[in-house]
């Protein structure tokens, strides 16, 4: 397959930090094409890094390769992870990160990375720009894989499962995404949705426009999932949650 782009999805919040894996990418090969997916993942939320991870991958052309690098456990014992799946890569730690985009796209092979390999002399606190992004410019030039990392068998990597109802993203105008499909709801429902510090009884919707300004709204995303949201306002700040979090939410009977 082709190994043309490179999506870049971390937790870094940091301009600085995000050039740096660019720049390593670039010098290891120059042609090739690298997209910013996000570098404002919730710091340290490997759960939301890896829905972001999970929603963009399949947007990509084949033979893509997606970094995800949202890594608390850095320079620790956790090891950095390559994986083949049938129509991609993901380059990250082995922390559940690439667990759900990897599975959705059927996993074919997975291979530890040989950190002395790829970077004799790296930081302690940045395997993102030393490890992990030199591993995706080795790929896209054509290295051989067996010069740098070794198979593991597709049981040592550490899975994540997304519990229902989980709040994995909140969007900058404070919609809350959650993890689970819209399925089993419909325009008209009524929907009991609480956090530990507020609930409400709030339409299913199809636009914002169904209710008025600073009412509340449950309606099915652009990613097939259910999202809460506050028309001209912040639903976050009325459930006060976080990624991770797991709202209650309860279709009422007529």
């Amino acid at each position: 397959m082709p190994k043309e782009v490179i999506t870049v999805t971390t937790d870094f919040g940091d301009a600085f930090a995000l050039a740096q894996l660019e720049l390593v990418i670039a010098a290891l090969n120059g042609e090739a094409r690298i997209v910013n997916v996000s570098n404002t993942v919730s710091p340290f939320s490997v759960i939301e890094g890896a829905f972001v991870l999970s929603k963009v991958y399949r947007l990509a052309p084949p033979g893509s390769i997606h970094l995800g690098v949202v890594d608390p456990g850095v320079g620790s014992e956790r090891s950095g992870l390559l994986i083949r799946s049938r129509n991609h890569w993901f380059i990250g730690p082995n922390n559940g990160l690439l667990y759900p985009a990897a599975r959705d796209d059927g996993i074919i092979q997975a291979y530890r990375l040989e950190e002395d390999r790829i970077a004799p002399i790296r930081s302690n606190t940045f395997h993102g720009r030393d490890v992990f992004a030199r591993a995706a410019g080795l790929l896209t030039r054509g290295v051989r894989l067996e010069e740098f990392c070794v198979p593991l068998e597709t049981t040592e990597i550490i899975p994540l499962e997304f519990s229902p109802y989980q709040v994995v993203h909140v969007d900058p105008y404070g919609n809350i995404k959650l993890s689970s499909e819209a399925t089993n709801f419909s325009a008209g429902d009524r929907v009991l949705v609480g956090s530990s510090v507020f609930e409400a009884v709030i339409p299913f919707c199809k636009t914002f426009e169904d209710v008025g300004p600073g009412e509340l709204l449950i309606y099915e995303g652009s990613h097939q999932t259910l999202e809460v949201a506050q028309r001209l306002g912040s639903a976050v700040e009325k459930f006060q949650v976080k990624t991770g979090d797991v709202l209650s939410v309860e279709r009422l009977e007529d």
